[in-house]
């Protein structure tokens, strides 16, 4: 049997045509998955506010008090970032008068369920945070954009006493460590 010049180039056109469609299978390997995923990044951070006052993050809050008395003062500590916190280190640099001693002293008591009431009984509970002279953790939850109040007392002193409050939160210590998920 003797091949035309048109049965040749049928065969030709039908080899290359099966060459240049891909299979099934190749087109499968060659799909491309597009989604629109957004991306958030999370952040943490607190700050030390006058009670019920707007947030001024990167500046302490002060309390003050002089004359015969003793510090009683409240200050909410308020989530500034995107993650739920715990532990949030609280520091305390004071500085006296004449007749307080250095760095007395300072007692907190957190109340995580809000504000104190009018009686000075924090509903739902307090939590005490400790007494020293310079730095607390507080263990309370702190959810994003919520605020608890805290109160901080000293003895009382023949002076005056200004007591710096600031606050810190360290994602080593309080965020959790990133996992790698495949399915």
């Amino acid at each position: 049997m003797k091949l035309t010049r048109s049965a040749i180039a049928a065969i030709v056109l039908l080899v290359v045509t099966l060459l240049a469609v891909p299979t099934t299978a190749a087109a499968q390997s060659r799909a491309v998955a597009r989604s629109a995923i957004p991306i958030t990044t999370a952040t943490w951070g607190a700050a030390a506010v006058p009670a019920g006052g707007p947030v001024r993050v990167g500046m302490p809050h002060t309390v003050e008090s002089s004359g015969l008395s003793a510090l009683s003062a409240t200050f909410d500590i308020v989530n500034t970032g995107t993650s739920s916190l715990t532990g949030q280190a609280i520091s305390i640099e004071s500085r006296s008068g004449l007749f307080v001693p250095r760095n007395p002293p300072l007692t907190l008591v957190a109340c995580p369920a809000g504000t104190w009431n009018s009686k000075d009984v924090c509903p739902g509970g307090e939590v005490t945070l400790g007494t020293n002279s310079g730095n607390f953790t507080s263990d309370v939850l702190l959810e994003p954009g919520r605020r608890y109040s805290v109160r901080i007392t000293s003895a009382w002193y023949l002076g005056s006493l200004s007591t710096k409050i600031t606050v810190n939160v360290s994602r080593e210590d309080h965020v959790r460590a990133a996992t790698v998920t495949s399915n």
